[in-house]
């Protein structure tokens, strides 16, 4: 009698702790996973006060458009040192980054005759907007952007994409409806979205629970109004039809290189390189790489933009 009374009590404590976990997890999911992806680290712009292409030697001017969904997307303009360009390459940064930190690629394209176009992606830097959506709903944005730059800078053409990380998402999946972007060059891509996340979360606690994953996800898409299975680069890749260049790091822990791989095998045009760098991670490509990098992705725009 006394041993049933004890397993009485233990179940009733078991059952009390499963459903204390039960809310605990389902508050979580609802009121703080379910915004950690789509609402990125804003940078601190008052850091960038003076910081712009002009301090670095370069002519640019100042671009705002508004978005079908009312938010204002700003950027820049930046002009080739040399008078006549060989056309402008739209550069897309990754998540909870902003175009002031990009300087450096800015440089490098505009001193190898190349216009450079960068904007804050939505619910990033100085552009409006709540929450990111991973190319859901920028792609249409930088099909926008470009529509926008055509008009203002008429003879800025042929145009190039090179994205990284967040950007080279977007990039591919912007490739995939624009094909008035003849060439793209990617960086670390994902190639799908929902895996990504498994990926962080299981990165970040380092325990493979994928159905909180996933109930996190289901609130997101409530959210942010998007849906998370139709953000696939993967996918995307089988819809472009110009050249791609597709680099990854093959220490890159954030985004396993075989997701770059997948999305390089996918990509429908024939004209397409892999160039994988051995000693990079996610963050230390340009670094690692170095002038041959540099060199790569400028010949790459270069044979490809015409």
């Amino acid at each position: 009698m006394k041993y049933k009374k004890v397993l009485i009590v233990v179940s009733l404590v078991l059952t009390l702790l499963i459903v204390a976990g039960a809310f605990v997890v389902q508050y979580a999911t609802k009121n703080i996973l379910a915004f950690s992806s789509i609402c990125p680290h804003r940078v601190d712009l008052n850091k960038y006060k003076s910081v712009n292409p002009g301090k670095i030697g370069f002519n640019y001017d100042t671009v705002s458009i508004v978005v079908e969904d009312t938010i204002i997307l700003k950027g820049w303009f930046v002009h080739a040192k040399q008078k006549h360009s060989l056309g402008s390459v739209l550069f897309l940064h990754g998540i909870a980054d902003s175009k002031y930190s990009q300087l450096g690629r800015i440089q490098q394209l505009c001193n190898n005759g190349f216009n450079c176009i960068i904007f804050d992606h939505r619910a990033h830097g100085e552009s409006g907007g709540k929450y990111c959506t991973f190319g859901y709903y920028e792609k249409y944005d930088y099909s926008k952007i470009l529509d926008s730059i055509i008009s203002r800078f008429s003879d800025s053409g042929p145009y190039g994409v090179w994205g990284c990380s967040l950007g080279a998402a977007i990039a591919i999946q912007t490739m995939a409806i624009d094909n008035r972007f003849q060439c793209g060059v990617v960086e670390s891509c994902f190639a799908d979205f929902r895996q990504t996340a498994h990926d962080y979360a299981e990165k970040i606690t380092h325990i493979p629970l994928s159905f909180v994953s996933d109930m996190a996800l289901e609130e997101s898409e409530k959210i942010a109004h998007f849906q998370v299975d139709s953000i696939s680069p993967r996918m995307s890749a089988l819809k472009i039809s110009n050249p791609v260049l597709v680099i990854h790091g093959l220490n890159d822990s954030n985004i396993s290189s075989d997701y770059g791989k997948r999305v390089f095998d996918n990509i429908k045009c024939p004209v397409k390189e892999w160039y994988p760098l051995p000693e990079a991670t996610h963050n230390n490509i340009i670094q690692v790489g170095g002038v041959e990098y540099v060199s790569r992705v400028v010949d790459f725009f270069t044979t490809n933009m015409r």
